[in-house]
Formats: structure tokens, sequence, C-alpha cells
């Protein structure tokens, strides 16, 4: 731990195919972050940084260029909350058009459309952490996420992130077995957004993604206890 960044980037410098042999956190991990996100707009009330934070993990229905569309509009006139985001807008920022207008309410409905269902049940008040967990695996259902994870597995494959591809490939069924285990233990307790927040980040925290070496031609990096055999 005290070595691995300084090995990374020194071995890169050269061009050193390398393993770094341990166990990865998921917590980073894009499609992670898309969940988490999306629970904190709930939970936050649709602050600024929770919903760009959920837009940009690549998992939304949303183009990042709409995003940057969407993004000048509510920094420019400091939009917050899920009613705000509710209704249509009609203040134009300086200089612009009504077709540009026109054109950031559209991307203001395709995403609130896209999240309406789940919203309204982690955004009502007795919701159980059943109740919760059940919305999840809907919208996960509606939204592909699985299928688009595997594409994004794909992806790294193709590029040669064998690594990335093995940690994608395990994900999803990380986040659904611990979701699982939430109902098994406590569907039934009410629950609010804070509490299932801190729930789910404990369970992602201790979720680990093992990997091995992706390729034989690369030297591999890790510590005595770990990699001796």
């Amino acid at each position: 731990s005290a070595y691995a960044n300084h090995i990374e980037q020194v071995f890169a410098k050269y061009d050193l195919p390398i393993f770094m042999d341990y166990k990865r956190s998921i917590l980073l991990n894009s499609c992670v972050e898309y969940i988490r996100s999306l629970l904190n707009m709930a939970e936050q009330n649709f602050t600024y940084e929770s919903v760009f934070r959920y837009l940009r993990t690549g998992f939304s229905n949303i183009s990042q260029r709409d995003v940057d569309v969407l993004e000048n509009y509510v920094l420019a006139l400091g939009i917050r909350g899920y009613k705000k985001w509710q209704e249509k807008w009609v203040r134009r920022t300086r200089g612009m058009e009504e077709t540009e207008l026109a054109e950031v309410n559209r991307i203001r409905e395709q995403f609130v459309v896209s999240i309406e269902e789940v919203m309204s049940v982690l955004k009502s008040r007795n919701k159980t952490v059943s109740d919760v967990t059940k919305a999840l695996h809907t919208f996960f259902m509606k939204e592909e996420l699985q299928q688009r994870v595997k594409e994004y597995q794909a992806k790294f494959e193709s590029e040669g992130e064998l690594a990335l591809e093995k940690e994608y490939a395990q994900v999803y069924r990380i986040v659904i077995e611990l979701l699982d285990q939430f109902v098994e233990l406590l569907g039934n307790e009410r629950i609010s957004m804070k509490e299932y927040c801190e729930l789910l980040d404990a369970g992602l925290e201790d979720a680990k993604v093992g990997i091995i070496p992706p390729s034989m031609d690369q030297v591999v990096v890790g510590d005595v206890e770990r990699s001796r055999i």
C-alpha cells in the first residue's frame, strides 16, 4: 500500500505491463457511483452536486453534450430541489433564445421522466428497506443496467484493460447480492434515505473484487503474504 502508486507510475513511464495484485474496492466503480448518486439525489433533495454527480457517471440516459447544456443553465439560475426539476423552466439566461430554453426543457423532462417512478418510492415517508430495494431493482431493469455494465466490460476487453474487464464482470452481481441481503435481513424495517445510503455504503466498503492476473506477459506486484504462492 505504501509503494503501489509509485510503482504504477514508474512502470507506466517505461511502458512496462504490470499487474497490481490486491483486492479492489468497488466504491469508485462508475456503476456503483451511479447507484449511490441516485440515492443521494433523493436524500439531498436534488442539490446541484448530487444531480450532476449522477448525470456524469456515464450510466444516465442523458448524453454528455446535453448534461453540459443542462449544467450551464442550472448554474446560471441556481436551481435546486426536486419540485423545481419537475416544473417547466420559463426563465432565460442572458442572451438565451427561446429555442435554447425549449432545448433545456427537453433535456430536463427526459431526465425527470427517467427517474420519476423510482423517486416516488425513494422520497415517500413510510418506506421500508424492502420498498426501496424493490424500487431499485425495477429501475435497474427499466434502465437495462446489467446490459450496460456488460457493454463496459466488452469495451475494456477490446481495449486490453483486462483488470477493469474482470472488475465490471463482477460488480453488478455484487451489488444485487448486497441488496438481496438487505431485504432478507431488514425487509420490513422502516428506513430513511440517509440510513439506507449509509447502509449501502457500509456494505460496498466491505465488497472487494478479486482479480487474477489477466495476462502472463506482465510483472506481478504484490505483498509477501498475499502473492507468495
